[in-house]
């Protein structure tokens, strides 16, 4: 029954949306919130009842976050947390009947559990605050109040997870209070020196700027300790045809992940990157030895020449550039003065993207791409 009443209810809500002018979709969707917000409530009374029965045993699971888990289609990790939320919540009764009547949600629930153990009268007053406050001002609320009654918190281990995925990577990391403003105070100057366009979105910049503080330490870190390949490396394995084509074809990094051949190819003229040429059959026929494409005595006069990016209208300083072959080394461009200049790490990927051959110089000697403008880059 309470199955049919549940898809009764939300076949009509779902009839409501396309049929209601605004203010009725407004009154609707603040109702439904309040809704959601005890529905998590209930849901969290019955994962709390799962747990505290084992009914994950009986279903053959490893434990109650695995068993739901696979009920709802959440991450384990997801499931976790709302079992132990569950748990902090019984001992949390001011926070869970907040919660059961819909003022608190289930985000503010997880952080107000943290003043479980302080007098009634101070979570009364930080459940009085979540009815308005967003969630980071209950989680600050909440921290001022454990360390006014001299609750202390256990810091955060630092962890850090590179996930790899066929076609990206995902950065999970748990770091203390102030080591994430010294992250964020240098991924902000980062995306300032980096001069990347301002229509690309904020949380994009940073990215960049991410892998940009990391090249920069490599760049600079001459007495890196030797690993089994020498310095820090990052090896590519790209068939002859490949390297030596304009566009398609496909890489490997050693760790097994493949790589388009656009990428191969701009990595193939980087800094400390080690070349390994096969055949067709992946036979190696040449690789190169473990110093830099560009002779240092070239790159500072390069660097002495151009001082910034030369791509047009940028000024991200050296530091943020890689020194880029106008004729592609893989076609026999020469290392060498005329055929060299400073692109940003921004500029030097947007012209691998389309092409080297595609890239033009200006009369004052400056570069840019004609199917690109700067604030489309």
């Amino acid at each position: 029954m309470f199955a049919i009443d549940l898809t009764t209810l939300l076949g009509r809500l779902d009839a409501l949306i396309d049929g209601c002018d605004d203010d009725t979709l407004a009154s609707a969707v603040a109702e439904l919130a309040t809704v959601r917000t005890r529905c998590d409530a209930l849901w969290l009374q019955m994962v709390a009842a799962v747990e505290a029965r084992g009914l994950h045993r009986a279903h053959g699971a490893r434990d109650a976050a695995t068993w739901i888990a696979g009920l709802s289609g959440d991450r384990k990790g997801t499931a976790r947390r709302e079992v132990e939320l569950a748990q902090r919540l019984a001992d949390a009764p001011i926070v869970a009947d907040a919660l059961a009547a819909g003022t608190v949600s289930q985000a503010k629930a997880a952080e107000l559990v943290r003043a479980g153990g302080l007098p009634e009268d101070a979570q009364e007053t930080l459940v009085a605050l979540a009815l308005e406050a967003p969630v980071e001002a209950v989680a600050a609320a909440v921290e001022q109040a454990r360390l006014a009654h001299g609750a202390t918190t256990a810091p955060p281990a630092p962890e850090l997870y590179v996930t790899r995925r066929a076609d990206h990577a995902l950065l999970q990391a748990t770091v203390d209070l102030v080591d994430a403003e010294i992250l964020d105070v240098a991924l902000s100057t980062m995306v300032e020196a980096q001069n990347l366009p301002v229509d690309i979105p904020y949380p994009q910049r940073r990215a960049r700027a991410l892998t940009g503080l990391a090249r920069y330490y490599l760049d600079h870190q001459h007495q890196a300790p030797t690993g089994r390949v020498g310095r820090p490396h990052i090896l590519v394995l790209v068939d002859l045809e490949v390297l030596e084509a304009r566009t398609g074809g496909s890489a490997v990094l050693a760790w097994g992940a493949v790589l388009a051949g656009d990428q191969a190819r701009r990595l193939a003229q980087d800094a400390n990157i080690t070349r390994v040429i096969t055949s067709a059959r992946s036979e190696p026929l040449d690789v190169g030895r473990a110093t830099r494409s560009v002779p240092p005595a070239i790159a500072k006069a390069v660097i002495a020449r151009d001082r910034h990016c030369r791509y047009r209208d940028c000024t991200a300083p050296s530091w943020a550039c890689d020194v880029h072959h106008r004729q592609p080394w893989a076609q026999a461009g020469p290392t060498a003065l005329h055929n060299l200049g400073l692109l940003c790490w921004h500029h030097h990927d947007l012209v691998h993207r389309h092409g080297p051959h595609t890239l033009h110089t200006d009369p004052d000697g400056r570069w840019h791409l004609p199917q690109c403008t700067l604030a489309a880059a």
